[in-house]
């Protein structure tokens, strides 16, 4: 399993906490590989929870996390606990639609803040991916609004963008995936994954991760996987 798991609301909330208190309560004998964890509070509170939740109802066989902050939170508590990336960063090596754009375009992807103006100054056709879709509110004046119940046609914008502005932790993920510079304007904790991957800013405020870099961070994860599933 993959994702924002180190938190308590995975435990207590939703389908999550039904596959917490049924299915490995139910199935002991079951091995848990954990790739690609973090956090959403990032305090000691939801260590602990998370912690006694390990070690009371998984058979762990490994945890990686997806950033560094989470790594250091575990690798004392943990055994087999590795520094890691998000999975989504895996995201090229399933689906590459990268050339298929024949002209410029700039992607603007704003749920939490109003679009900043720096993105309505430039001189390039802007794309306006609508993520939040179920509860999305439509304004005529606002251009060039794209929404898709197909996650393809997303990547297949983020891959090809000459840039992104956004303030969306994972579409900032999938365009460094790809290679495409990105602006970020949000705060979350979450965005922890953006140094665990080894990006760096430039003198603008774009981010964007080297090829070999990349590669060298999802060889790693993989050799974690190995040996966690071998240990």
């Amino acid at each position: 399993m993959s994702g924002m798991f180190a938190t308590e609301e995975f435990i207590r909330t939703g389908s999550a906490a039904y596959w917490v208190n049924e299915f490995l309560q139910t199935h002991p004998e079951m091995k848990v590989l954990l790739m690609g964890v973090g956090g959403q509070q990032y305090n000691e509170r939801e260590t602990s929870v998370f912690l006694d939740f390990i070690k009371q109802k998984t058979n762990l066989a490994g945890f990686i996390s997806r950033d560094n902050e989470t790594y250091k939170s575990y690798k004392d508590l943990l055994s087999n606990c590795h520094p890691g990336i998000d999975c989504a960063f895996f995201v090229s090596d399933v689906y590459n639609p990268v050339g298929f754009a024949s002209k410029d375009y700039v992607i603007s992807t704003f749920n939490n803040m109003p679009e900043p103006a720096l993105v309505k100054s430039l001189n390039c056709d802007v794309i306006r991916p609508e993520h939040m879709f179920y509860g999305a509110k439509y304004d005529d004046s606002i251009e060039n609004i794209f929404i898709s119940d197909a996650p393809y046609d997303y990547l297949s914008l983020y891959a090809n963008a000459k840039e992104v502005h956004t303030d969306l932790v994972h579409a900032t993920i999938v365009s460094l995936a790809y290679g495409t510079k990105v602006k970020y304007y949000h705060d979350s904790k979450r965005s922890f994954a953006f140094e665990a991957v080894g990006a760096i800013k430039d003198d603008q405020g774009y981010l964007y991760v080297p090829r070999e870099t990349l590669q060298a961070r999802k060889q790693a994860f993989i050799e974690s996987v190995r040996k966690s599933l071998l240990s």
